[in-house]
This record gives structure tokens, C-alpha cells and sequence, in this order.
């Protein structure tokens, strides 16, 4: 029970961190964005390759995969937690799908070929 929780957590937090690592930070929290619209100047394209590589060639949203994988192993779920955990699946899984039409938009074919070889959510599950 608490062990096995314990571990999923370390996973999903550690998975977490190297996802993080292989984002533009400033972009992914939007605040070059806020930057960008401060100074006045036009909303900052995103600079960065498509990331295949790392935890990204296990799945397509390895940061929320690693999210879900904190927040649900609890040794004691109360409703209140419950509810947080489902609302943010339910975010989670929204925002995949929102980020997915974004970044066929930005990234094209490539983007289209990577959604055909890697899984979405869980890896190994087509």
C-alpha cells in the first residue's frame, strides 16, 4: 500500500522534473509571453525543435502522465482530494487534446508522424 504509493510518487515526480527539463520553461509557464506583451512586443513564437527524444519518446504528454502519477496514489483518498484528482484528469486530458490540434499546427507533418508513433497518455498503449 504506502510503499508502492510512495514509489509511484518518487517515479512521477522524478518523470516530472526530466519532462521539465526538456521544455522551454518560460514558454510553457507563459511568461515570456506576459514578457513579450509588457514590452509591447508581438507574442514570442515557439523557438524550440519538436522534442521526440527522453521521456518524450514514451509518450506525448509525459508531463501530465507524471502528474497523474502524483496526485492518485494516495494512502487515503477523502472526497475533497477525490475530486481534485478528477478534475484534474479531466483538465488534464482536455488540455492534451487542445495542445495536440496547437502543436499540429506549429509543427506540421512532423508533428502528425510523431503522433503516429508514440502513445498519447500511457506508454505502450496504442
Amino acid at each position: 500500500g504506502l510503499v508502492f504509493a510512495l514509489a509511484v510518487q518518487i517515479v512521477g515526480f522524478a518523470g516530472l522534473m526530466i519532462s521539465l527539463l526538456q521544455i522551454d520553461l518560460g514558454q510553457f509557464t507563459g511568461l515570456s509571453q506576459v514578457l513579450a506583451y509588457l514590452n509591447g512586443e508581438r507574442l514570442p513564437l515557439p523557438t524550440e525543435p519538436l522534442q521526440t527524444g527522453g521521456v518524450y519518446r514514451l509518450v506525448r504528454h509525459p508531463l501530465y502522465l507524471f502528474s497523474l502519477l502524483l496526485i492518485w496514489p494516495m494512502p487515503i483518498m477523502t472526497e475533497a482530494l477525490l475530486a481534485f484528482n478528477l478534475v484534474s484528469t479531466w483538465y488534464f486530458a482536455i488540455g492534451s487534446l487542445l495542445e495536440e490540434r496547437r502543436m499540429l499546427a506549429l509543427f506540421g507533418d512532423e508533428y502528425a508522424e510523431y503522433r503516429q508513433r508514440v502513445p498519447w497518455l500511457i506508454p505502450f498503449v496504442r
